[in-house]
């Protein structure tokens, strides 16, 4: 059996909430270099946003989703492939310990979270079909491949800004941010060959730095370093950094999950701020109506001494 992880991320580019970085883990049979899950699921899952009752439609997050269709074009897939693993969370914070490991700290992630509990599905045509997820699961047995984990890093302002500090750029930060995910979702030390695919972060080239970092000094062998893919052996595994690295199922599955997570933290964070100030229209947090949405609740936000940090990503 291989190990086959694809990670993406969203929310790179905001002034206002978190950066989300996902993964999902599958073993497979073999070498995890040599199958292609959209044909092992091709009756069940199908590449594009299209609405198919019979299948689950999986692509780039960027490509199938825009606020203006509503979120169940993400939270059907997610909420599926969750079911998948057998988890089924009601609330957003039973999905972010699901997710992170970890609980939700309003100290770090924001009063916005604690302010009023939000029930899943947040769509009302978000749910899973269950009849589907169990074709999904016949699937699984019959091809021998089976999901492992679905994780996210989930950076809040103030740890986003807290990471700042740290790292060089915000490339490495998100760089630092997949990586250490993987190690977690990686036994590296053991015999089956693993393959990361991820896409490529802020443009770099060059990750065997970072990756003999992250893996605890582990020799690394660069295999090509190009602007289309830069590919890294370590052992029988092997670690790809590719533009466009949405093309592979793990990878798509990875770039809703953390869409959706984060379309539910501006949810939560849009509701806290317009209930407090009248008339205020609702940011998706990009740098230019960021400004603005800061400008508009900066009185509140003084008010209730919420911190700059807490509120605002430096970068």
């Amino acid at each position: 059996m291989g190990l086959l992880i694809g990670v993406d991320e969203a929310g790179y580019g905001p002034n206002l909430g978190p950066l989300v970085v996902a993964a999902t883990a599958w073993s497979v049979p073999g070498d995890p270099r040599s199958i292609d899950l959209w044909q092992v699921f091709g009756d069940v899952v199908y590449h594009g946003r299209s609405r198919d009752e019979r299948r689950i439609g999986v692509a780039d997050s960027k490509v199938i989703y825009s606020p203006a269709g509503g979120l169940s074009v993400l939270e059907r897939p997610v909420r599926s492939l969750l079911a998948l693993g057998d988890c089924a969370p009601q609330t957003f914070s039973s999905l972010w310990e699901h997710l992170s490991d970890s609980s939700i700290s309003e100290t770090v992630a924001g009063p916005w979270l604690a302010d009023s509990p939000l029930v899943l599905p947040a769509d009302v045509d978000g749910e899973c079909d269950r009849q589907l997820v169990a074709r999904w699961r016949d699937t699984c047995a019959d091809s021998g491949v089976s999901l492992v984990a679905v994780r996210c890093g989930i950076l809040t302002a103030a740890e986003f800004n807290r990471l700042l500090e740290r790292y060089e750029n915000k490339a490495e930060l998100l760089s630092q941010a997949s990586l250490g995910l993987v190690r977690a979702l990686w036994p590296v030390d053991g015999d089956e060959p693993a393959l990361f695919v991820c896409d490529k972060h802020g443009g770099r080239n060059r990750y065997a730095h970072l990756l003999a970092d992250c893996l605890e000094g582990r020799f690394v062998v660069g295999l090509e370093e190009r602007r289309e893919v830069s590919r890294y052996r370590v052992d029988g595994s092997e670690i790809r950094f590719q533009r466009g690295a949405e093309s592979e199922l793990p990878v798509a599955l990875a770039s809703m999950v953390a869409k959706y997570v984060r379309e539910l933290v501006m949810l939560q964070f849009n509701r806290f701020w317009c209930k407090r100030v009248e008339g205020l229209r609702e940011t998706r947090g990009y740098p230019v109506d960021a400004r603005r949405f800061r400008d508009e609740v900066e009185p509140v936000r003084r008010e209730l001494q919420i911190a700059d940090d807490m509120f605002w990503r430096r970068r």
